[in-house]
């Protein structure tokens, strides 16, 4: 009673001796637990003596609380052997609490005995680990998993002189596989950790499913603790104890300072094997084990599950045999359902499963991968024909198919070799990795090939042909890194696939489906904003992102107890799909920014700023758009990490993961020194041409859209350009037009210039073009005839007059400078021949004014004599 005289309801009032309970009359207390009491007690007229449980208060007002109290009393009675304690009845006391009524057992519990002994001989310990086994092969065959087998549920009922008898207690806990009567309701929630932590097996702890490799775990626990005075994994922290039962193999007895025989070594190491397919088929075949490893001549089995292919019933050596009634009455442990899928009779066609799930969502994800990297495409003239990205990548880009189908079936047998053992391929990361090794590669190559044909070329080309270098270089990359983006994702799948088949939900402890789901939805959006911001490399990433949480929600982890490790490698495979992708997405930037400089198709000064402007804001958009959808997913994976690293569930990586990590980190580590070197590269010859370029980008010369492209097309000669102010040979200023000294410098500029140029030409190269002349539209004709002149003093002959091929875009402040800058592609060409008479014009007349004309006699020059001839310019000798 409480101190107002209201009855206590903290699980502590006694039931006092005399007191009857049913038909039955208190005797004392045997003890107390943490669920119920046990009191013994006798039925007074035929003087039988019995136990009785009580459930606390605390238990008696949970429903399932109470159900499980029921079951016990059913699973019990279900199972009808000698090694499991008799439950005679069950009913319920006036204040509400149930209670069962039990045999009276003479004895002690394994608990007390280990505490009074410290160790068993290995002979009673086998003896009484043989018992237990047989009881609970009779319990598995009736569809009963105990799932709470320690050494305090083990009673050793004393018989006078000879041995005591082990007997199982307590089915609170069990589990009903095959429930005789429909469903079973579920009571307990889903994700409740059942069992009792220094026994429970590995799939215990996030309750993946228990079936009778359960129990065998937990009896193999016990039998080490027998033998070895304590359970085999200790810890003080509860994070430690689950990491450990997760991830460390157990010790050996020697560890412990006990001598035993290989063959018992091997016993325990298979009975406490992580996943439950690794160990003993059945009790009966651990069982066998045991009687060969401590030498106990035990009797063999005496029929053969053909489902199991194993022995499924055994005698006891120290007690009858069950009775055959139960023998015959029980279900064949092979019709018991698994516990990952219900509807499956066997691990076999869920394993099968599992591995067909995962095959047809690695072709999807291959498929759908594939599919929009050429939706997307890389750049220039083959934007969207994958054949014309492998023929400028070169060797590299020809194998990038061969990559892609090695790396889909490393991932298949990986998956194979899961479905069938439960054991992960680490060499499989390699093949997931091979394309994007062999893409970089493969770049490198063509790095130093246009680093060194850059250098070697004329100041004025280094650049066009560095940008044209690199477009071609990052194939090799962009396929590479793409490809290898789209085995990441598929790699995410692994965890998925298990001899367990696969799993109805995710690990408790791992990422949420609705996490996932959240995470998916908002990065589908990001790639949207990117499609519609014209960003198509911002919309791979996030496209890669969504697919990795995607695939993550469509096969969540099956294997119960490598879990942890699953959703670590899911969410390392997923990130790394994600930087993979991010990698390629530059490539395609890199070369769209290099293609402008070198592409034919960009005939107008209009249309190449038109696109140095879209690549600009695309590089802008993707860099926003690859952070949020690497911070999104890094997010969502670490709350997943977070929550392992909680648990305890992070294991330290074995020396194949080191070596891996070492190739990654040294790969990127190399990967980003040529790529800064290529950048130096890329500002060191765009700072040399920027004033030549902004030279370039002062003059304005006339248009000369009527003239045909392909029949007045520039040459290729040194380049004299004539801006408002200044004179300039190959974009390099010589002087002002009004400087005395203008004629003298450009006279020795240009004679050093064609002397040069001669010494490379070939001696039977005809003659040709010696000089480009560009003119501003406001300089003077008197102005441009006398420049010609000089540059006849300096033995020209033959010159093309460049005019605009058309108009040029209006820039804004903001805009990048090289928008403005100016290309051979950007003219057309007017060729001429230097003489005392023909086409002139007012001394005054700016060329602007003059260039119409130009045209027209071209044109006509054209008509009268095609494919092309020559317009006369009338240069007179002056003072």
């Amino acid at each position: 009673m409480n101190e107002d005289g209201a009855p206590r309801r903290d699980g502590a009032a006694a039931l006092a001796p005399g007191s009857l309970v049913g038909a039955y009359r208190i005797e004392h207390c045997l003890g107390a637990g943490g669920v119920g009491t046990v009191y013994a007690a006798v039925e007074p007229s035929i003087h039988k003596r019995v136990a009785i449980k009580v459930l606390k208060h605390a238990y008696a007002e949970d429903a399932g609380a109470v159900e499980r109290f029921r079951r016990e009393a059913q699973a019990a009675n279900g199972v009808r052997h000698p090694g499991i304690v008799d439950v005679i009845g069950f009913g319920a006391l006036p204040d509400g609490r149930p209670y069962l009524v039990m045999s009276l057992l003479e004895g002690r519990s394994l608990r007390e005995e280990l505490l009074a002994r410290g160790t068993l001989d290995p002979a009673e310990a086998w003896r009484i680990t043989r018992e237990v086994a047989e009881a609970l092969l009779a319990a598995h065959r009736a569809g009963i998993v105990h799932r709470d087998l320690k050494p305090d549920n083990v009673f050793l009922e004393a018989f006078g002189g000879r041995p005591s008898r082990p007997r199982i207690l307590d089915f609170g806990l069990a589990k009903v596989l095959a429930p005789p009567e429909g469903d079973a309701p579920r009571l307990t929630q889903t994700g409740m950790v059942m069992g009792t932590p220094a026994y429970m097996a590995p799939e215990q702890w996030f309750n993946a499913g228990v079936d009778a490799a359960t129990d065998q775990y937990a009896l193999a626990a016990m039998l080490y603790e027998m033998l070895a005075g304590a359970p085999p994994f200790r810890a003080v922290q509860f994070a430690a104890l689950m990491q450990q039962h997760l991830h460390e193999p157990p010790p050996a007895l020697a560890a412990s300072g006990v001598t035993a025989a290989a063959g018992v070594e091997a016993l325990l190491a298979r009975a406490l094997a992580k996943a439950p397919a690794d160990r003993f088929a059945s009790m009966a075949e651990l069982v066998q084990a045991g009687d060969a490893a401590f030498g106990a001549a035990g009797p063999a089995a005496v029929a053969t599950d053909p489902g199991l292919g194993h022995a499924a019933t055994l005698q006891s050596q120290p007690l009858a045999a069950a009775p055959d009634a139960t023998a015959r009455t029980s279900p064949p442990a092979s019709s018991l359902p698994s516990p990952a899928a219900a509807p499956a009779a066997s691990p076999v066609p869920l394993a099968a499963a599992g591995l067909r799930r995962f095959l047809v969502a690695m072709a999807a994800v291959i498929v759908a991968g594939a599919a929009g990297i050429v939706a997307i495409g890389y750049t220039g003239p083959g934007r969207h024909v994958v054949w014309h990205w492998m023929r400028i990548a070169g060797w590299s880009g020809m194998l990038c198919p061969v990559w892609l189908a090695a790396g889909a079936v490393a991932l298949g047998l990986a998956a194979r070799t899961r479905a069938r053992r439960d054991e992960r391929a680490r060499w499989t990361w390699w093949f997931v990795l091979l394309p994007a090794f062999s893409g970089a590669v493969g770049t490198y190559t063509g790095w130093v090939l246009v680093m060194t044909h850059a250098a070697a070329a004329e100041p004025t080309k280094r650049f066009a042909l560095f940008g044209g270098g690199m477009y071609e270089a990052n194939a090799s990359r962009f396929m590479g890194f793409a490809l290898g983006a789209i085995l990441g994702l598929a790699a995410v799948g692994l965890a998925g696939v298990s001899t367990r088949g696969v799993a109805t939900v995710q690990v408790r402890i791992g990422l949420a489906r609705r996490e996932a789901l959240a995470g998916a939805v908002a990065l589908v959006g990001l790639a949207a904003a990117a499609l519609a911001v014209g960003a198509p490399s911002g919309a791979l990433v996030a496209g890669t992102a969504a697919l990795a949480l995607a695939m993550a929600m469509a096969l969540p982890a099956a294997h119960p107890t490598l879990a942890a490790r699953d959703e670590l490698e899911r969410a390392l495979a997923g990130v790394l799909a994600v930087v993979l992708a991010i990698g390629a997405g530059y490539a395609r930037l890199e070369a769209r920014e290099g293609y402008l400089w070198g592409a034919d198709e960009l005939t107008t000064r209009a249309a190449r700023a038109a696109e140095i402007l879209a690549a600009a804001g695309e590089r802008t958009a993707t860099g926003v758009l690859a952070f949020a959808a690497l911070a999104l997913l890094g997010g969502v994976e670490a709350v997943r990490v977070r929550r392992l690293r909680r648990h305890g569930a992070l294991a330290r990586p074995r020396w194949p993961t080191w070596v891996l990590v070492a190739a990654v980190a040294g790969a990127a580590i190399i990967d980003a020194t040529l790529y800064a070197r290529m950048l130096r590269a890329r500002d060191a010859y765009r700072a040399a041409l920027a004033d030549q370029f902004a030279l370039l980008g002062r003059l304005d010369p006339p248009l000369g859209e009527r003239l045909p492209r392909d029949r007045f097309t520039p040459h290729d000669a040194p380049a004299l350009q004539i801006s408002r102010d200044l004179v300039a040979v190959n974009a390099d200023p010589l002087a002002r037009l009004t400087a005395v000294e203008m004629e003298a410098r450009l006279r020795e500029r240009l004679t050093d210039v064609l002397a040069r140029t001669a010494a490379l030409r070939p001696p039977d190269a005809p003659e040709g073009v010696e000089l480009l002349v560009t003119v501003d539209r406001e300089v003077p004709w008197i102005t441009l005839v006398r420049v010609l002149r000089i540059a006849q003093d300096a033995g020209v002959r033959r010159v093309e007059i460049l005019l605009a091929a058309g108009p040029a875009r209006p820039l804004a402040p903001a805009d990048p400078p090289e928008a403005g800058w100016l290309l051979p592609v950007d003219f057309v060409a007017v060729p001429a021949t230097l003489a005392v008479a023909g086409f002139a014009a007012a001394e005054s007349e700016p060329f602007g004014s003059v260039a119409p004309r130009l045209v027209d006699a071209a044109l006509a020059a054209l008509a009268a004599a095609p494919p092309r001839t020559t317009v006369t310019l009338a240069v007179p000798a002056g003072r």
